[in-house]
């Protein structure tokens, strides 16, 4: 079994449930097992719910095997289409009465292909102890906050620990939102090896629990290495004066009232409702509702060249009228200029910075070799020189001769078995750097540039590469080019690994008081081995000195969505110089 995909194990166990009910000569050995690996995994989504769980073990218990084969199918049917995610189900209600009945006929198959919603659908996640005993009463109480206007639909999972919450975010894409009580316990009895497997295993690959402070902090800060999209409430035992600042920072907004639920309803949609928004697109659908006259672009004119054309009018069929309304060719009527934006373009950037976790966001329009270009131009100049992987696209060494700079390729490691080449070995790097610095050329060592993730799907292990080199040279830029990693900031596999994951924890562990004493234990002791091969050991920088440096190039257009050639630039430079990058601050 896969344990990093509780999602596609859930979907299999559904059908195979049904399959089993559909045999001619079922029986409660086939089911039985079925049903209980499937009953754990089930809670982590809101639909089709406990209560159709449990009277699917008491179909079991009492052979009503028909009636349990009609409720398989009706559940099976309405999570192929999705339309538990119109409402039709009335959410905060039981989906009980809904789906045991027969709306499955023998000799018609019901089309299972999914519904769009008419709001956009998400969950909120509860960690609250003994779940099963106040469910009832969050589904009654944040029920009566919910209208007609509000934009988005959402309903509620729980579950009663640390562990489990874990799983949940991990598993459930759904999940937009958590809600933390104080205590939260760290595990329960309820939860198995399987689940424990899957949620430390994937710690492994982000920042692990410390358990210095209350469980929930730990729990909230841990769900945010990994998902950093989700928003953070805790309904608090505490007062305010009793709650320090500290454990108030870990979470978006802290509830004190003894009957939290409006506010807590309001701040999920709000939450939501921020990341939801699209300043340009915004203003480009405004900008189409607009009258006006066209003296650019002639040939489109809105459309008029082509819906009075008899010979064309297929290409107004296929593109629709939307397309020509919203032609921009012009930077005029509240479309803002890409160059130098101050409107919506500017405030597109803004929030494409905070949801990739970068300091400042730039897009591009001619593709990631540009934005490869960008960075080189912006940071080099004659006579620097930067390390770069031979694997490299083939932008990256022009774009180094049009800055004057110095190229040195670092060879990839054959992966035979598999008939590839890997990355760059960071021991190959650290060798390089050090004859640099034997040679007393190291000062001009300026960038280095690595291919995240490979062309073969080879990823990094960003965070520890940057902290090994920059304790050779603090100032050292990175430049990722992460042109198919766009995706990965929103992947919890992967999250760890991308470029603007490692700047947040190195900036966080140059911070921490207890690594600055570290470092400067392990700084004696290196200092003290006369040994050369010690350079071959991990390294560690200096938090006095470290500049944190760094640039991801990503294409938007290749592993998220957007027309033409789009790419994003993610920045965080301590050092960063704006007139360098753009033709006036944004």
């Amino acid at each position: 079994m896969n344990n990093f995909d509780l999602k596609q194990r859930r979907n299999e166990l559904w059908q195979v449930l049904l399959d089993a009910l559909r045999q001619p000569q079922t029986s409660a050995s086939l089911i039985t097992p079925v049903l209980q690996e499937l009953t754990p995994i089930d809670r982590f989504w809101t639909y089709p719910g406990r209560g159709v769980m449990l009277r699917l073990h008491d179909y079991l218990i009492q052979g009503q095997f028909m009636l349990m084969r009609q409720l398989v199918e009706n559940c099976r049917h309405q999570m192929q289409s999705e339309r538990y995610r119109q409402q039709s189900f009335r959410p905060f209600q039981t989906n009980l009465e809904l789906l045991d009945r027969p709306i499955f006929h023998e000799n018609r198959q019901l089309d299972a292909a999914p519904i769009t919603p008419l709001k956009p659908y998400f969950e909120v996640l509860i960690i609250h102890p003994r779940p099963n005993d106040y469910e009832m009463l969050y589904r009654q109480q944040l029920a009566t906050f919910k209208t007609a206007h509000d934009e988005f639909i959402y309903d509620i999972v729980l579950v009663d620990c640390a562990e489990d919450a874990l799983t949940a975010t991990l598993a459930n894409t759904d999940i937009q939102a958590c809600i933390y009580l104080n205590h939260v316990p760290a595990c329960s009895v309820a939860s198995t090896p399987l689940y424990q497997q899957f949620s430390q295993s994937l710690l492994a690959t982000t920042a692990p629990i410390q358990w210095f402070d209350a469980i929930e902090a730990n729990l909230c800060r841990s769900i945010r290495s990994m998902r950093p999209e989700l928003d953070h409430y805790l309904i608090s035992e505490q007062t305010p004066q009793e709650m320090s600042d500290y454990q108030r920072g870990q979470f978006d907004r802290v509830l004190f009232h003894v009957n939290p639920f409006q506010d807590l309803h309001a701040a999920i949609l709000n939450g939501v409702r921020q990341r939801f928004s699209t300043p340009f697109f915004d203003a480009l659908q405004a900008y189409s509702r607009q009258p006006k006259g066209v003296f650019h672009a002639l040939p489109l004119s809105r459309g008029a060249s082509v819906k009075g054309s008899p010979w064309i009018h297929d290409m107004l069929d296929f593109y629709g009228d939307n397309i020509f309304l919203a032609e921009t060719s012009s930077t005029q009527g509240g479309l803002d200029s890409l160059l130098e934006p101050t409107g919506a373009i500017k405030q597109a950037h803004i929030k494409a910075a905070e949801s990739f976790g970068a300091d400042a966001s730039y897009f591009v329009t001619n593709g990631t070799s540009t934005s490869n270009k960008i960075v080189m131009q912006a940071n080099l100049k004659p006579g620097d020189i930067v390390l770069i992987s031979a694997d490299c696209h083939k932008s990256i060494p022009y774009s180094v001769m049009l800055t004057g700079a110095y190229s040195i390729f670092l060879e990839t490691y054959p992966l035979v078995a598999y008939d590839l080449y890997g990355c760059i070995d960071l021991g190959q790097i650290k060798a390089v750097m050090q004859d640099l610095k034997k040679h007393g050329r190291l000062d001009r060592l300026r960038q280095i540039t690595l291919t995240n993730s490979t062309f073969d799907g080879l990823i990094y292990h960003t965070e520890n590469f940057m902290m090994e080199l920059l304790a050779i040279k603090p100032d050292l830029i990175f430049h990722w080019d992460e042109a198919w990693f766009a995706f990965a900031h929103f992947h919890p596999l992967y999250h760890a690994r991308t470029a603007m994951s490692a700047v947040r924890k190195i900036r966080q562990r140059m911070a921490d008081p207890v690594y600055q004493q570290f470092y400067e234990q392990w700084r004696a002791a290196f200092d003290a081995n006369p040994d050369e091969s010690k350079w071959q050991q991990t390294l560690y920088p200096d938090p006095a000195l470290v500049q944190v440096r760094v640039y991801a190039t990503q294409s938007t257009h290749k592993t998220l969505s957007a027309f033409r050639q789009a790419s994003m630039i993610h920045v965080a430079d301590a050092q960063f110089d704006q007139s360098n990058f753009a033709l006036t601050p944004t």
